[in-house]
């Protein structure tokens, strides 16, 4: 009977090489889920989806949006932002239900 498993699979150096290449791309993956503090930026006011507004980046689902400039602005919400961890707002941060 033929053997039919290739010699690659069966070569400790690969093995060693794919599971090496596992463990930096789950850690990379899971690197990108952490939690952040996203500030508004915009005096302004503005989109809440917009990237500007928050200095780059919108708040993700795990991420804590603050708006806590000294300012009176409108934020439109053209997102669902219950999505988000948490809501802060002049230093009274809000849990919002998931």
């Amino acid at each position: 009977m033929k053997n039919t498993s290739s010699s690659r699979s069966r070569n400790p150096f690969h093995q060693v090489l794919l599971r090496l290449a596992c463990v930096a791309w789950l850690a990379w993956a899971g690197g990108s889920a952490q939690a952040a503090n996203r500030s508004w930026t915009q005096s302004a006011g503005g989109d809440y989806t917009n990237a500007a507004n928050w200095g780059g980046t919108v708040p993700g689902s795990n991420d804590l949006a603050i708006f806590g400039l000294d300012a009176s602005y409108a934020v439109a919400l053209t997102a669902n932002v219950i999505t988000n961890n948490a809501l802060e707002v002049d230093g009274s941060i809000e849990n919002l239900p998931s």
